[in-house]
């Protein structure tokens, strides 16, 4: 079904990598890898904390009945947080470039580690 058999005319036409230029591929290529380090960088510091989560839980609140249970709901913001930052971060990466934001959310995950 087509762009205009939906209703919608703005809709922009499916690419195909046959269609882009070697430039383009190159570039479609660099944006997929810097994608997969960021999505790669992300979830390697959610293993760590999850991971280390007997060990956080014993030397940040102590021996205290609820430590664990305090532990995990800080593992739990990140991942209330992350569609906030994807509906902030997704427009202004629109607007400033996608790179720029990758950037930034890496640099941010850095340092919140």
């Amino acid at each position: 079904m087509s762009a205009t058999a939906r209703g919608r005319k703005d809709l922009p036409p499916i690419t195909r990598e046959i269609d882009l230029s070697p430039d383009q591929r190159k570039d479609v290529k660099r944006s997929v890898m810097g994608a997969m380090a960021g999505n790669a960088i992300e979830w390697f510091d959610y293993g760590i904390y999850g991971y280390l989560t007997g060990y956080l839980s014993s030397h940040i609140f102590g021996d205290t009945e609820n430590a664990t249970l305090w532990t995990l709901f800080g593992f739990a913001v990140s991942f209330l947080i992350r569609p906030i930052g994807g509906a902030v971060l997704g427009p202004l990466g629109d607007r400033i470039g996608r790179q720029k934001v990758l950037v930034f959310t890496i640099l941010m995950i850095s340092l919140s580690t």
